[in-house]
Order: structure tokens, then sequence, then C-alpha cells
């Protein structure tokens, strides 16, 4: 029997921590005012339901993994597939880090355009990778391959990036002048370009 020991006001305004006993188990639920209402309000002493704790768990879990996401977001660039992956690692259920990434997403905190256009420039014009690399590279990160070909296109049509040059950069800076045609073949083999 899952039953309320106390109500307490949360940090924030709206707020509050409920706690639960079950068999000598205790719980301390957060839960927004307004979601308390919708599960009947229950007082210190009210056994609750089945249905009722588990609405109130839900939302309590629903916090704990907004914050976790949040906390994720803060250190770096995600994308979707990554703060699932990274939610679902932390022991959050696959629809609820779903639901988390909807949210972020809806929110601003995650804009993989952004992103993308960020970690192409940087990886083709500073790491001087290849449009293969690149491609390989981000698509592993979980980005789209049809959005990482369009964000390289459109850097190429406007001139931002030069994979020709680039490529020239990267022979300069690995190998020294006597380099023979098959090391500087090898060299832009394994950095995503073709040799031309």
């Amino acid at each position: 029997m899952k039953k309320v020991t106390y109500i307490k006001s949360g940090p924030s305004e709206g707020s509050l921590f409920v706690g639960i006993v079950d068999e000598g188990t205790r719980e301390k639920l957060f839960i927004s005012r307004t979601e308390y209402a919708r599960c009947g309000a229950p007082e210190k002493g009210d056994i609750l339901d089945e249905e009722t704790y588990y609405r109130m768990a839900r939302y309590d879990l629903y916090h704990k993994a907004k914050k976790k996401a949040l906390s994720i977001l803060s250190y770096a660039d995600n994308n979707k597939k990554n703060l699932i992956r990274k939610l679902r690692v932390a022991g959050y259920p696959q629809d609820l880090s779903e639901l988390i990434c909807r949210e972020m997403i809806s929110l601003g905190y995650i804009d993989e355009r952004d992103q993308l256009c960020r970690l192409v420039l940087a990886e083709a014009n500073e790491k001087l990778q290849g449009p293969n690399k690149i491609l390989a590279k981000l698509t592993a990160k979980g980005y789209s391959s049809s959005d990482i070909r369009e964000v390289m296109q459109n850097y190429v049509d406007e001139g931002e990036i030069n994979f020709r040059n680039n490529a020239y950069r990267l022979i300069e800076k690995k190998l020294d002048a006597g380099a023979t045609a098959d090391e500087k073949k090898t060299l832009l083999y394994k950095n995503g370009y073709k040799y031309d």
C-alpha cells in the first residue's frame, strides 16, 4: 500500500514534493501543483491507487529526465539521436527519452542544422577532411546523410569550402615535398578525398 506521508512546497512556484511510503520503502516525488490536482490532490495519510501512484511517479521521472537532458545539452551540442541515447544510458525509458528530446527541439535547445553547419566547416577547413570522411564521421554521430550532403554542397556553392584547395593543404601539411604520387593518393584516400 502506497501511503502519502507528506506534501511540501517544491523549489519553484507551482511545484510540490510528495512523500510516499510503501512497506518501509520511502520515496520523494516531485510534481507540479497542476498535475497534483489532476491526481485528485491526495492528502497526508491517503492511500494511493496504482494509477494515481503511476501518474505521480511518471511526472517525477519526466522532471528528472528533463533535468538530465538540460545538463547533457549544457556541456556540448547533441543531436536527437545522441540525446536519446544518453538519456537511455542514464536509465530513462525510450518513450520518455523521445518525448524529452522533442521538447528540447521545440524549445530550440537542439538545432541540428546549426550544429551541422559548424561541424562541416570545422571538418573541412580546419581538420582538412574530405567529403567522404566528413559524411562517414557525421553520419556515425547520428546526423542525416542527406542533410550532411546538402550542407556541404551549400558551402561549396558559396565558396566557403574548396575541397580541392583543402586537399593540397593536407598534402603540404602531412607530407614532405618529395612525396610520391602513391603516398599522396593514400593520404587523400584516408582523409576522405577522391584522388585525381
